[in-house]
């Protein structure tokens, strides 16, 4: 039986399915490097989880994203079991963050999450992203600094156990943010964890958000096939550096080498 929750008349969730109380729910928002996007993804390819719901806005652009030859919502709702995954390939913009995730925090108010956690990458450098950083690639996905805020210092300290570092002051963008800000204002449990992207996209940045989560909810999902990716696109990224100082014929090489998903 298909259920809709409405948030005025420009968004709407709609569910296939029932979903019980008490889920733990992941979202993963493109966000630098793509991280979230690609380890949401990954879960859910990797768990078998099923479609069950997606978004809809008048504030996003129309887009169906086509996977396996079939054509999909960009916002997508998956459920294993009392695990929820909200997975989006579509960058929400920014005048429009607060809307979209005051729809969410409805429907969370409804199932009463155990605990939300969104994963999201964020830039090594202090300033804007680059294409390529070399001194920074790294070699091993184990390398890639996680870091990590809760709405309470337990769970902070929980991350802490997991060697999570634990931002004490500074900034966080997007509707990641914002989904935060609305789970402290309705005391809703939550976790943003977040992993240092080097390129765009940054499949290894994503398998380092993935090990700490696989710890932190006992997921035991294998993540070798997005650290061999990964692996594979910083090896092309490298070489590509230095095609880039030889001219335009290097970002020609570049934009075929790197797919939003390798």
């Amino acid at each position: 039986m298909d259920k809709t929750i409405r948030l005025g008349k420009t968004s709407e969730i709609i569910l296939k399915q029932k979903v019980n109380k008490n889920p733990t729910v992941i979202d993963g928002f493109p966000s630098i490097g793509f991280v979230g996007t690609i380890a949401a993804r990954y879960l859910v390819e990797e768990l078998n989880m099923k479609l069950i719901g997606y978004i809809e806005s008048d504030k996003i652009p129309s887009v169906a994203i086509v996977h396996k030859s079939k054509p999909c919502p960009p916002i997508r709702i998956y459920k294993k079991g009392d695990l929820i995954i909200v997975l989006s390939e579509l960058i929400i913009p920014l005048q429009f963050t607060h809307d979209f995730s005051k729809i969410l925090i409805k429907w969370f108010n409804e199932i009463k999450p155990r605990e939300v956690i969104s994963l999201v990458g964020i830039s090594s450098d202090p300033l804007p992203l680059k294409i390529i950083n070399p001194p920074s690639i790294q070699q091993d996905y184990e390398e890639h600094h996680v870091y990590g805020i809760a709405t309470d210092e337990k769970l902070n300290k929980k991350l802490e156990k997991l060697k999570v570092n634990i931002i004490r002051e500074g900034t966080i963008t997007g509707a990641s943010s914002t989904i935060l800000l609305g789970c402290i204002e309705n005391d809703i449990p939550a976790v943003t964890l977040m992993s240092e992207a080097h390129f765009v996209p940054d499949p290894l940045a994503s398998a380092a958000v993935l090990n700490v989560l696989n710890e932190y909810l006992n997921l035991n999902v294998d993540v070798k096939k997005l650290v061999e990716q990964g692996k594979k696109v910083e090896s092309q990224f490298k070489v590509l550096f230095q095609e880039l100082k030889k001219g335009k014929s290097g970002y020609t090489k570049m934009e075929k080498l790197s797919p939003m998903y390798g």
